[in-house]
This record gives C-alpha cells, structure tokens and sequence, in this order.
C-alpha cells in the first residue's frame, strides 16, 4: 500500500505549522473540520463483539466524512491497528468505498530497525527543504512497531533517540495548532479505548484544553476504570443533592 510519511523534529511551533501547511497542501488546501484521536492500548486487546462493531461502524461513517482527520500513534499495534484495520474493512464492506485521512503520529526511535532502513532509504531520494522529507512508499514489514499500512499519512518526530516512551505533547501541540489555525471552525475529539497508565497523558492533556473526551466503556483496563470513578462520582452526587 502506498503511505505518505514526513520525518521531522518538534523544535518550535514553525515545525509543527510547516507540518500543518504539508498536511493543508495533500488536501487541496482545505482545512479540516474534525479530528478525532483515537488513542489507549498500545498492545492486543479483545472486546466484546457487539460493541467492537457498533464502534468501528461509527468509526468508518466519521473517518468518511468530509473534513474529518483520524490521528493515532500509526503504529501497527493495540489501537491505532484496531482502527485501522476496523474502520478498512468496514469501508471496503460498503458499495461506494469513500477515501479517509488517517494519520499516525509517533517518534521515528519506536519503529523497527528494519522500518527505519526502508524510510531512511526513501527519503534520501526526495527532499523538500531542510525540516522534512517526504516520499511515498511501498512498505510490508508486519513487524509489531512497524506502521500500521490502512493509516494514509504518518509524521515521525526524531529526537535524535532510537527508543523510549513517546510522550503525548507532540499530538496535543499539534492538535492546539491546527484549532487555532483555522479560519473556520473546527472541533476536536478523543476517543479512548482500552489503554494503561500513559493513556492518563492524553485525557490530561485534552481536558487541560478544554477538547472533549469519550471514554469506551467496555473496552478494558484504563477506559474502564475511568468509566466506574466516572460512575461512582456521579451517584456520590447525586446522593448529597
């Protein structure tokens, strides 16, 4: 499959504008009117089977509105592979398959050695200034930090470093920016699916910006747990009124 990617570091807010400006330029210069974030577990998980469909299902209609931008880490694991195959399926299912914009936003050092090589290999034949370079590329390594091959576009941030946890401020910043960039309105939601402790980050970092958050109840461990204090404080309120 062919994927678009841009390998870049995250110095200044002009970084994340030229980014931005890259991503404007694949879309005829039309801005987005939605992004939604899928974000949480970041190995396999399994949920109940009802659930799984009516979510992908809702997925596939938002990713194939007009406008709308799906982010996760790309990664070809946990949730970013769940949706990306989930709402693929679900297009292809249809009788008019629509186009999506699904971008996987991750560091350059949690890809595999082997993915690195092949991206390495593809932007050293196509530059387009100094902060970036960007290619199309034919990639089939299955390997578990490998991109996820149904994501169409992915921005890899280099740190100079080849592993690590991979922090959610790069989303978040990048999120705020395209928010106040825009000339017309655009909303911003995340979508948290089962996940573990660093899944705090996202919803921390999304509720201090006021963007709205949806909790899958149902869908295991952190969205759970989050889901019964959410439950528990509700009727502990609803007691002392």
């Amino acid at each position: 499959m062919c994927l678009k990617f841009i390998r870049c570091s995250y110095d200044d807010i002009e970084n994340l504008r030229t980014i931005y400006n890259l991503m404007k330029t694949d879309h005829d210069n039309k801005e987005p009117k939605l992004i939604i974030s899928c974000y949480g577990g970041a190995k396999y998980f399994t949920m109940n089977e009802d659930l799984e469909n009516e979510f992908l299902r809702g997925m596939a209609e938002a990713a194939t509105t007009s406008g709308t931008w799906i982010l996760t880490t790309g990664l070809n694991s946990g949730v970013s592979k769940f949706i990306g195959e989930g709402i693929a399926r679900f297009i292809l299912s249809t009788d008019h398959p629509k186009k999506t914009t699904m971008i996987g936003l991750t560091k350059w050092g949690t890809l595999t050695e082997k993915t690195r090589a092949i991206l390495k290999l593809e932007s050293e034949q196509i530059h387009l200034n100094q902060l970036t370079h960007r290619s199309d590329l034919d990639i089939e390594d299955t390997d578990i930090e490998s991109l996820q091959s149904n994501h169409t576009h992915f921005i890899l941030i280099d740190n100079g470093r080849n592993s690590g946890y991979s922090a959610d401020s790069d989303r978040s910043d990048f999120v705020k920016l395209i928010l106040e960039s825009k000339t017309n309105r655009c909303f911003a939601v995340t979508i948290i699916v089962e996940g573990g402790i660093h899944t705090t980050e996202v919803i921390f970092n999304d509720l201090t910006e006021k963007r709205s958050v949806i909790i899958i109840q149902g869908s295991g461990k952190m969205a759970d747990l989050i889901a019964k204090l959410m439950e528990i404080t509700s009727d502990k309120t609803q007691q002392s009124t």
